[in-house]
């Protein structure tokens, strides 16, 4: 698949740990993994991308594994760390880059983006790098479209509401996590969820619950990590780990995906994962042409 629109710049925010070969190599290495022709999710990304025509820029993160770092300070720190948030990957728009302490890129056009991105393997075992970079690069392909609004998004019943269970320092749910949370903080984390969720169904990889940080296994105090606190993501479980569930409860959101989106959902809703609420959106609205998943176009 050939990319024109991504482009690696180890100058804009070096580390010190790791190789500028290193990274890129490994940069390169996990984008040809979301781009395998046996998962179609990645491949539409970076092909919407590269239909957008718009620059995304991916720079290092200052810290090559934030979580052993965290993991360091707790065992050294008989208090407990209380950290305000993970910093793992992000994606911003160019116009953000100052803000961001990444060195500006000069000429950056409307809808140009940067990720900040480690390419190293920060996370345990239920969520991969590809997945952690095709989420980014979603949310860089909204930026491309000019879609990226940042509403907030609050929970959508009090049941997925409970979340006090969590590393943010500030949480103020009211009870502990549930198989029901569902926090996402805003409407396009949202969505770059439901991506790489779909995502990682094609992967046979463990679904992202929400958009919280993730709990320890020992923590003895909410919010903190305890000393030697193993690190836990939660992942997406039954009643919604079920597409047609999943749906039901975020029916508005998801069709506003569809909708704002229609040419790149046409190529997500016919993906055969067992976790894909596109699909069921788009069964349920009859958008397919009957006896198969080929998009009726002309019916929308």
């Amino acid at each position: 698949m050939k990319l024109t629109c991504i482009q690696l710049d180890w100058a804009a925010n070096p580390v010190h740990r790791v190789s500028q070969a290193d990274w890129e190599a490994k940069v390169w290495s996990t984008i040809r993994e979301i781009a395998s022709p046996n998962f179609r999710t990645g491949r539409a990304v970076l092909r919407a991308l590269e239909r957008a025509s718009k620059a995304v820029r991916i720079v290092p993160w200052r810290e090559p594994d934030p979580i052993q770092r965290m993991q360091k300070e707790t065992r050294d720190n008989q208090e407990g760390l209380c950290p305000s948030g993970l910093g793992l990957a992000q994606a911003a728009p160019e116009g953000s880059a100052a803000t961001m302490q990444v060195r500006p890129k000069a000429g950056a056009r409307p809808g140009d983006s940067l990720v900040l991105f480690t390419a190293q393997d920060f996370r345990l075992a239920d969520e991969s790098v590809d997945s952690t970079l095709l989420h980014e690069l979603f949310h860089c392909l909204r930026i491309a479209l000019s879609l990226d609004k940042g509403t907030p998004l609050p929970p959508p019943s009090e049941i997925t509401g409970h979340w006090k269970n969590s590393t943010v320092g500030k949480a103020t749910g009211r009870d502990r996590e549930t198989r029901n949370t569902q926090i996402y903080n805003n409407v396009e984390e949202f969505f770059a969820i439901v991506i790489q969720n779909i995502y990682d169904s094609e992967r046979l990889h463990p679904l992202r619950r929400d958009h919280l940080p993730p709990t320890t296994a020992n923590m003895d105090k909410d919010y903190c990590f305890a000393p030697g606190s193993e690190l836990r993501w939660a992942t997406l479980a039954p009643p919604l780990s079920n597409s047609r569930n999943f749906l039901s409860v975020w029916r508005h959101q998801i069709e506003l995906l569809a909708l704002s989106m229609r040419s790149f959902c046409n190529e997500i809703a016919p993906i055969d994962a067992h976790f894909n609420p596109i699909f069921e959106l788009y069964a349920q609205r009859g958008w397919f042409l009957p006896g198969g998943r080929a998009v009726n176009s002309a019916g929308r």
